[in-house]
């Protein structure tokens, strides 16, 4: 259930030389087929289907953010049993996100596993078992979803997650739906196991994607490239639409989890990353094609 096909030649530039990232990784949203409701809707469509889709237990990875809190509040409201996976850094260096799924699920009463990693470990050495299976990013993040689809996978779960947002960058005054090649590791993976997960909520489906754009907010700044100049994964826009629909959420920054090892583990090892792996460019598609491509423009 991805909103999106998609064609990734993962072959680095010492086996394809002279190519760009257009060339190795092509992205073909899918048409409307049917009515678009509104974005809460959409989400409670989109939860549905996935639930129907798996007869395993359903595994939430939460983090903590508030990503996974929306999608847990979505499982909650049309009343889907599920449990909650929170890895948790042994030094405690993400405690300030996971806290807040420990406290969510408390209040809830849903059942957490949490899974302990130590991060310095992982994120510099752990993931050379990944790379050398073939799996290349340049996020760190990407690398702790294999980890955790292989977790729920042979805890014999169905894997869920709520990665998938839409972000928006403005380049040469045209604003640009930002993907990468390595968004779609977890999928690759998928592929290779005939396992069958979906860490992608947000991109469940070509109508999800419709009514996000037609939220009087996003409708608004979409108006207006200035606003998506440097934008940040971090978007405010998505802050804010997630508190006007859930005004009881706690009111918190978007954060990534990783905040706290950002200086001294995240950035030295992307940073190396990027060097290994040079071919890893972003794909900025402009959000005028994917409309087209979504037949609503």
């Amino acid at each position: 259930m991805i909103a999106f096909d998609y064609n990734y030649q993962n072959l680095p530039n010492s086996v394809w030389p002279n190519t760009n990232i257009n060339q190795r990784f092509r992205i073909q949203f899918k048409p409307v087929t049917r009515t678009v409701n509104n974005w809460k809707e959409e989400l409670l469509i989109s939860i549905r289907n996935i639930s129907e889709s798996t007869d395993k237990p359903i595994y939430l990875c939460m983090s903590g953010g508030i990503d996974s809190e929306v999608v847990a509040r979505l499982l909650i409201e049309s009343q889907i049993k599920f449990k909650a996976l929170t890895v948790k850094h042994k030094k405690g260096t993400n405690y300030n996100d996971t806290s807040y799924a420990d406290r969510f699920c408390k209040e809830n009463n849903i059942e957490q596993i949490s899974v302990s990693i130590d991060a310095e470990h992982f994120f510099t050495k752990g993931i050379e078992k990944y790379i050398a299976q073939g799996y290349r990013s340049t996020n760190i993040y990407h690398y702790l979803q294999l980890f955790m689809l292989e977790t729920i996978e042979n805890l014999g779960g169905f894997a869920l997650g709520g990665a998938g947002e839409l972000v928006f960058y403005t380049v040469e005054d045209q604003i640009c739906l930002k993907m990468n090649p390595s968004y779609i590791l977890g999928m690759e993976w998928c592929r290779n196991n005939n396992a069958g997960h979906n860490l992608w909520f947000f991109h469940s489906s070509p109508e999800l994607y419709c009514s996000y754009l037609n939220l009087d907010v996003v409708k608004l700044l979409l108006k207006d490239p200035r606003y998506f100049v440097n934008h940040h994964y971090a978007s405010n826009e998505k802050k804010i639409i997630y508190h006007q629909h859930w005004p009881e959420m706690i009111k918190r920054e978007k954060a990534s989890g990783f905040e706290n090892i950002q200086k001294n583990i995240r950035n030295p090892v992307e940073t190396e990353l990027r060097k290994r792996f040079p071919d890893l460019q972003d794909l900025f598609i402009p959000v005028s094609m994917m409309k087209q491509n979504l037949g609503v423009e």
